[in-house]
């Protein structure tokens, strides 16, 4: 990959989106277009203040280098202050004790002052910590920050190499900050490359890559975990498939290596991570909840340009291959909450070329936690038995050409108050509210409509409508969790249920058997719970 020498912080307001399938690419994120000088190849990102915030580097051409940090609006983009003149490594939004600040550390650059390159955000200017020797040398680089709490209350520490203070003379590889000065961890390291927090079963503590050995950090001692069989590390992370946390390396790796540039660690020994094979799976690592599912997955960005799909989800037991990225070489990962709308994945990629190099970035949305899904409008692959499309969004047309039936959600999963409502059906039909524990794919026509749900189906509730509407549970009825559970079929936390209105329509001439029959079908709803 090229070296960057250009960096610029990008700010930037996401909306919402409305998602038709999830987890989706949000098409309203769009990078800053070019001639601003802030284009960039994505490097990090975080979420600050309800606002995407992202860090990026690049070779403009032969241009001078230029150092920005900018604001996007929504349609525009304002830089809004100048930041120190070195590349982004890290960014975080760390709680010290006062509420979470704006963390920024930077890549190598010029000899000065800031040996330990790690700035708060004031809300007007970047902050440097601390100041250290001007040696003459290039500062340090910082690769990560984060925070753990050694017993004290929680600490910002610094990974990455080089990193000297006027009390601490012998390059580091990780530094405190105790909210006055940077101090020593332990006898300390001369190299690291990624950290996380992890417990292995005793509880959290920090552990640390220091270049292909994993050492893990009590608050008082250094242990080692033992060598990983990689040339150099990149990543490390915590993931819990269900199962108890594990803990997670990525990095380079050679031909015939037992990892494949993976392996995870049950607190004793590391071992290969199920179906990794070949190569691209070597890093950066997000854990990040698509919705889609259970719980969390593990994903990891391929950097090899040769590495096949670039971004693959891991769920303790299969992976799960996308193809966001055809091509590119992968740069930046980060999960991401409280930027508008459902939680997202940021993903960012460059292309290298003559002239310097061709960048892209996009987010990969959540699904909500109640989505619907599957109209009778027209849109989907299985038509309406007699090509009866109902409105947008809605289902199959009935008799009464209302548009056909539209189910909505109202109240909350946590706890349970939701509320399940129909809308659009004959004036007094009897509806069945019923929920399966799978969508049904493909979907089937059924009766007048198309049947949307599968797997193990329950029928919770029957109401007859009133004036072409009703809703489910209603006073005195058992909410769905607990009705679910009732009928012998509970719902464990995180759990994606499916439902959908079976609604009698038993008109003779609006779509005859053999195409249709005498009952229909609303949209269908998928709720996380």
């Amino acid at each position: 990959m090229l070296r960057p020498a250009f960096a610029a912080i990008l700010v930037l307001s996401c909306a919402p989106v409305a998602l038709g399938q999830c987890p989706m690419i949000d098409t309203s994120f769009t990078a800053p277009p070019a001639g601003l000088g802030l284009e960039g190849t994505p490097s990090v990102a975080t979420s600050y203040q309800g606002q995407l915030v992202a860090g990026a580097s690049w070779i403009p051409g032969g241009a001078p280098p230029s150092y920005w940090v900018a604001s996007f609006d929504g349609s525009a983009w304002h830089p809004f202050a100048s930041m120190p003149s070195l590349a982004p490594s890290a960014l975080r939004v760390l709680d010290l004790g006062a509420g979470p600040e704006l963390y920024l550390g930077l890549e190598l650059g010029p000899p000065s002052t800031a040996r330990v390159p790690v700035y708060r955000w004031t809300g007007t200017s970047w902050s440097l910590l601390a100041t250290g020797p001007n040696t003459g040398q290039t500062t340090g680089r910082i690769r990560d920050l984060l925070v753990y709490d050694e017993g004290a209350g929680p600490r910002l520490f610094a990974i990455g190499e080089d990193l000297v203070t006027a009390q601490i003379t012998q390059a580091q590889g990780i530094l405190r900050w105790d909210g006055s000065a940077w101090t020593q961890v332990g006898a300390g390291l001369p190299r690291c490359d990624a950290a996380c927090v992890h417990d292995d079963g005793s509880g959290p503590a920090l552990f640390v890559a220091d270049q292909s050995t994993v050492r893990k950090w009590d608050g008082s001692s250094w242990t080692t975990t033992g060598l990983v069989g990689f040339p150099a590390l990149r990543s490390l992370a915590s993931y819990d498939d269900g199962n108890g946390p594990l803990l997670y390396a990525a990095g380079a790796w050679t031909p015939n290596s037992l990892y494949h540039g993976l392996a995870r660690w049950d607190g004793s020994a590391w071992q290969p991570v199920p179906g990794v094979s070949g190569d691209g799976y070597s890093g950066p690592l997000a854990v990040f909840d698509d919705g889609s599912g259970a719980r969390p997955s593990l994903w990891v960005l391929a950097p090899q340009p040769g590495g096949g799909n670039r971004v693959r989800a891991f769920d303790g037991t299969s992976w799960s291959p996308t193809s966001f990225f055809a091509s590119g070489y992968p740069t930046a990962i980060a999960s991401l909450s409280n930027i508008g709308g459902p939680d997202a994945l940021f993903l960012g990629t460059a292309t290298a070329h003559v002239e310097g190099t061709s960048v892209s970035s996009q987010l990969l949305r959540a699904c909500e936690e109640v989505q619907p899904f599957c109209s009778g409008d027209g849109t989907e692959p299985v038509p309406c038995p007699c090509w009866n499309y109902g409105s947008a969004g809605r289902g199959c047309e009935n008799s009464s050409t209302t548009g056909g039936a539209l189910l909505t959600a109202s109240g909350a999963t946590h706890p349970d108050s939701l509320v399940l409502h129909v809308a659009g059906t004959p004036a007094t039909a009897l509806c069945v509210f019923a929920q399966g524990s799978t969508p049904l794919t493909p979907a089937v026509m059924f009766g007048d409509g198309v049947r949307c749900i599968g797997g193990s189906i329950q029928r919770l509730y029957a109401h007859n409508a009133v004036a072409g509407a009703t809703s489910a549970p209603g006073p005195g009825e058992l909410g769905i969790l607990a009705r679910s559970a009732a009928l012998g079929a509970p719902i464990a936390p995180g759990s994606v249920r499916v439902y959908q209105v079976y609604y009698r329509d038993p008109s003779a001439t609006f779509c005859p058997v053999p195409f249709g029959g005498f009952m229909n079908l609303s949209n269908a709803m998928r709720v996380r719970w």
